[in-house]
């Protein structure tokens, strides 16, 4: 995954595709606001969001089970749901509530906790309770020491805005705790401390505003890499994330507003979903005549897409006819509208042939070294050279790592 950034913004290297959401997805960045990095104190009361196996163990759905870390308290893990726990940060950020993401700086390893809470008289944090009752349960505790450690970055909501987060949880409560034992685990401080802030997540987007802009899903489909359209992939991503869900209008609660939209028609509240259209400009080739520009977009998230393969017949999906090819001259002014938008500072999160489409890809012929402007990782762009048989082939390029992000968006 690539996003393109400003020239001064740095470079960081990501986990997959999963954390786009990601849900870094995308989803979750540091605000534009004066905070800097550093040691925080937060009061009592304040809420854990777990991120770790311990306290938000999830299995990824390929194996059955995990053996648990001999850091968790009697190597036992607590049932959770750790993808749907950056979904309901997102929605904490989205409804004024302000986040922190917690980060040892110090620590040499992945292993070591990023939190460690210490109350000998008792538990130093106690389970938040969906029902709304006061919390009384504890989890997995080390009882000699009375130690509850986070790794994985967890993220803090400060006790003075516990009852604004515990109004968001009960708003969307049947998405992350639908029942007693499954959803989002969330743990309550006994004790005041002391944590290592990394980011500050809440409003302050370099565009203005409270809270997170609409994401703009690419909905292109293509045959270079398998005829499909990814755009279901990354829409998953949301579902899996709690966020793809209808909300009552606020000036109508008998109406439902759903997540995804278009560009043209009605607009989704959390994401609209761009078609080929909607990067042309128009008869000036000016990109702020283009509906990417026009409607405010923030960040653009893009699939798997092998650009100048692109066709107007392939819904999303798996499989797809991809006979009904767009001219080469419209795919590129595509990506010249991409490429702007990320000169402009904003955001592109780019997967898998995503990344060949902006970047090129050595010896493939298929991506054709995208556009000047959307090299965003690479500072000689690929060359598609004719082979030569028993020639060596040389790459004079500079590839983007297989899953890298750059940008400044204001919500990772």
């Amino acid at each position: 995954m690539t996003t393109s950034r400003r020239p001064d913004a740095p470079l960081i290297t990501g986990l997959g595709a999963l954390i786009a959401i990601a849900l870094a997805l995308p989803l979750l960045a540091p605000s534009c606001s004066d905070f800097q990095p550093g040691v925080k104190a937060f009061a009592k009361g304040s809420l854990i969001i777990p991120m770790d196996v311990c306290y938000q163990y999830q299995t990824d759905q390929v194996r059955a089970s995990y053996s648990p870390s001999s850091s968790c308290p009697g190597a036992i893990t607590e049932n959770g749901d750790v993808i749907k726990a950056y979904g309901l940060v997102y929605q904490l950020i989205r409804n004024g509530v302000a986040v922190y993401w917690i980060i040892d700086p110090a620590k040499g390893a992945l292993t070591t906790p990023d939190l460690a809470l210490q109350f000998t008289p008792g538990f130093p944090v106690l389970k938040y309770d969906w029902t709304g009752a006061a919390p009384s349960v504890a989890p997995n505790t080390d009882t000699v020491t009375h130690t509850v450690k986070y790794l994985g970055g967890p993220f803090i909501i400060d006790g003075s805005d516990a009852a604004k987060a515990a109004a968001v949880f009960q708003k969307y409560k049947s998405t992350f705790r639908p029942t007693a034992t499954t959803g989002v685990n969330v743990h309550v401080a006994n004790i005041a401390f002391t944590a290592n802030v990394a980011k500050m997540l809440a409003g302050g987007w370099s565009a203005g505003g409270a809270t997170p802009p609409k994401l703009a899903l690419l909905n292109i489909g293509s045959s270079g890499a398998g005829a499909k359209n990814s755009e279901v992939v990354i829409r998953g991503y949301l579902q899996k994330a709690g966020l793809d869900i209808s909300e009552p209008d606020p000036l109508n609660p008998l109406v439902l507003l759903s997540a995804g939209g278009s560009a043209t028609g009605v607009h989704g509240t959390i994401y609209d979903r761009l078609v080929m259209e909607d990067f042309q400009p128009d008869a000036s080739g000016d990109w702020k005549t283009s509906n990417l520009y026009k409607n405010g977009y923030q960040i653009l998230w893009v699939p798997h897409w092998a650009a100048p393969t692109s066709c107007s017949d392939c819904p999303p999906g798996t499989t797809c006819p991809c006979t009904n090819k767009y001219p080469a001259a419209t795919i590129q002014q595509a990506l010249k509208t991409i490429g702007a938008f990320g000169a402009a500072g904003k955001d592109v999160f780019a997967e898998c042939a995503g990344l060949g489409s902006f970047e090129g890809v050595l010896n493939d012929g298929t991506y054709q070294g995208g556009d000047a402007s959307t090299h965003f990782q690479t500072t000689i762009p690929a060359p598609v050279p004719v082979p030569i048989p028993g020639a060596l082939q040389i790459n004079t390029s500079v590839p983007p790592p297989p899953s890298t992000s750059r940008g400044t968006s204001p919500h990772r």
